[in-house]
């Protein structure tokens, strides 16, 4: 993961902020599942199971902030844009065979997984983009605050 945070003093009033951050995470699994057994058997049926998800995220966020007074009441005012993009892609295989079976009552450990015989079960990819813009208002008066703030996604 990599990103910045960038924070400017444009005057008394105002403060302009960015904020950007890139990750990537890589995932892989291999494991056995149990899938069935027949009535009254020892032996528990297991198949081969390989999973690989990559996902790559990017985003940053634009704001500015004022801070100003209207008669007795102070305001915080916050406004921004801000944008992320998802790619994430899962690959799931799987394999059977008699040779990944266990008797419960006397195991044997350390199977060989042959890689070459999963077929996929999954492998698919999911992108998104979103785009907000978002304002908000923070009024204090004497001992009392209000927040005031609203949203807009696509």
């Amino acid at each position: 993961m990599i990103g910045y945070e960038f924070e400017h003093q444009l005057n008394d009033t105002l403060t302009l902020r960015q904020n950007a951050r890139y990750a990537t995470i890589k995932q892989k699994y291999r494991y056995l599942v149990y899938s069935t057994s027949a009535a009254n058997s020892s032996v528990l049926s297991r198949r081969a199971q390989h999973e690989q998800r990559q996902t790559d995220e990017f985003g940053i966020d634009n704001q500015l902030e004022a801070q100003f007074a209207s008669g007795q009441v102070a305001h915080t005012v916050i406004g921004g844009v801000d944008y992320k993009t998802s790619k994430d892609k899962q690959y799931l295989g799987r394999a059977g065979g008699s040779q990944y079976d266990i008797d419960w009552r006397s195991p044997s450990y350390g199977v060989n997984v042959d890689e070459s015989a999963f077929s996929p079960a999954t492998n698919e990819q999911q992108n998104l983009d979103q785009t907000g813009v978002y304002v908000q208002d923070q009024l204090s008066w004497r001992n009392w605050e209000l927040l005031v703030s609203g949203r807009y996604d696509w």
